[in-house]
C-alpha cells in the first residue's frame, strides 16, 4: 500500500497537525484573537496538514484508517482542549506554552521514533519523506529567525530538536549500519520473522536467521500444549464402509482393502 509521499503511517501527520493547531491557538490568544504573522504562519500550516491528512486517509488501508480516526484524532482534540482550558480559563499561559512545545516536539520526533522503534524497518514502510523534508526546511528558517531575533527558549528548543530529528531521519537510509547487505531493508525486527525471502541460515555478519534462534522466537506459540483426542495407536486405519480388520483382511498404506492370500485347507 502506497500513500501520499510514500509513507504508510499517520502518526507523523497527526503530530504535525496537533503542533500547528496548538501554536495557532496560542498565537491567537497572545495577540488578542487578532491575525498577525504568527497566526498566518501557524494557520497555513494547520490547513496544509489537514488537507495532507485527508489525502493520507484516502489512500490508507482500513486498519490504519480505523486507528487514526478512532484514536489519534480524538486524542489530538482532547489534548488541544486541555491546553485551551489551562491557557484560557485558568490563565496559565506558561502551561499552555509548555503543552504547545511538547506537541511541537512530538511533531519533530514522530518520524524518527517510528522508524527506529516501531516500524518494520523496510524502505516501503518508512514514514513520509516528503513532509519530513519540508519540515526540515521549515525548522532551518525558524532557527535562522531565532538566531537573528531571539524571542524565548521554547521556540529555540523545539526548532533545534525538530531540525536534528528530521536530519537524522533523512540520513538513516544512507548509513550502512541501518540496512542489510542488499540495501532494501533494515536489520529485521520480530515482525520480519515470517518474511519468506529471508534465508533460514544466517551469513557471517548478518542478524541471526530463524534456524539459529529459539523456536519461540520464530513462533511464539511453539511451547503451547496441544490437546489431541486420545486414539488407539495400534488400531489400523479403515475406510468408511469397509469390513472390520480380520486376519483375512489387511489394510495397506494407501487404505485400500485387499484380500489376504488364502491358505490351503
Amino acid at each position: 500500500m502506497k500513500s501520499v509521499g510514500g509513507g504508510t503511517r499517520s502518526e507523523p501527520f497527526m503530530a504535525s497537525l496537533l503542533g500547528y493547531a496548538c501554536w495557532l491557538f496560542f498565537s491567537l490568544m497572545e495577540n488578542g484573537w487578532k491575525a498577525n504573522e504568527s497566526v498566518w504562519l501557524n494557520g497555513s500550516g494547520t490547513v496544509v496538514y489537514i488537507v495532507y491528512l485527508l489525502m493520507f486517509l484516502w489512500y490508507m488501508d482500513a486498519a490504519n484508517r480505523w486507528i487514526t480516526v478512532e484514536w489519534w484524532v480524538p486524542g489530538a482534540v482532547l489534548y488541544l482542549c486541555a491546553a485551551a482550558i489551562f491557557g484560557v480559563l485558568a490563565g496559565w499561559t506558561w502551561v499552555f506554552k509548555v503543552m504547545c512545545t511538547l506537541a511541537g516536539l512530538a511533531s519533530a520526533s514522530a518520524s524518527l521514533v517510528l522508524t527506529v522503534f516501531v516500524l518494520e524497518r523496510k524502505v516501503e514502510f518508512l514514514p513520509d519523506c516528503v513532509s519530513t523534508t519540508v519540515s526540515l526546511l521549515h525548522y532551518c528558517v525558524w532557527i535562522a529567525r531565532d538566531a537573528i531575533d531571539p524571542r524565548d527558549y521554547f521556540d529555540m528548543v523545539q526548532n533545534v530538536c525538530g531540525f536534528g530529528c528530521c536530519l537524522a531521519f533523512l540520513t538513516l537510509p544512507f548509513l550502512p549500519f541501518f540496512w542489510t547487505g542488499d540495501g532494501t531493508r533494515a536489520k529485521p525486527t520480530l515482525a520480519d520473522e515470517d518474511d519468506p525471502n529471508r534465508p533460514l541460515i544466517s551469513l557471517p555478519g548478518e542478524p541471526p536467521a530463524p534456524l539459529h534462534q529459539p523456536l519461540t522466537a520464530v513462533n511464539p506459540h511453539a511451547d503451547e500444549l496441544v490437546n489431541l483426542p486420545a486414539t488407539n495407536v495400534f488400531q489400523e486405519p479403515r475406510r468408511a464402509g469397509s469390513a472390520p480388520s480380520t486376519p483375512k483382511n489387511q489394510v495397506d498404506d494407501t487404505r485400500r482393502v485387499v484380500s489376504a492370500p488364502s491358505t490351503p485347507n
